[in-house]
């Protein structure tokens, strides 16, 4: 189990999602400050299934990584910080990070 002041903003750790998804990559989008007083973290997956929306950020071994893939920002969930998993496989730098924000107020129907 990963301990609360290991989890940043930007990672990319397994967890184990809710609803019989299983474990997957996510990437944590919760703010820092958030996540050191709370026991969750607003992740988002990360899958190999590309369908080429403006909701999806592509990610791979800049990454951390092993394979093309994409994180997909319709598919966030809340889950406890016990469901991250295992060690941090990579880390979204700032580039990516703004991208992932672009892709969120797009598939939040929010506007700049």
């Amino acid at each position: 189990m990963a301990e609360q002041r290991h989890l940043r903003r930007g990672d990319i750790w397994d967890a184990e999602l809710p609803d019989n998804i299983g474990r997957h990559s996510v990437a944590l989008l919760s703010r820092d400050a958030a996540i050191a007083r709370r026991q969750r973290v607003i992740v988002a997956l990360i899958t190999s299934h590309m369908h080429g929306t403006r909701t999806e950020v592509p990610l791979g071994p800049d990454e951390g990584l092993d394979y093309d893939c994409v994180l997909a920002a319709d598919d966030l969930y809340t889950i406890t910080t016990g469901r991250v998993v295992g060690r941090r496989r990579g880390v979204l730098g700032p580039g990516k990070l703004a991208e992932v924000e672009a892709a969120l107020r797009v598939a939040l129907g929010m506007r700049v």
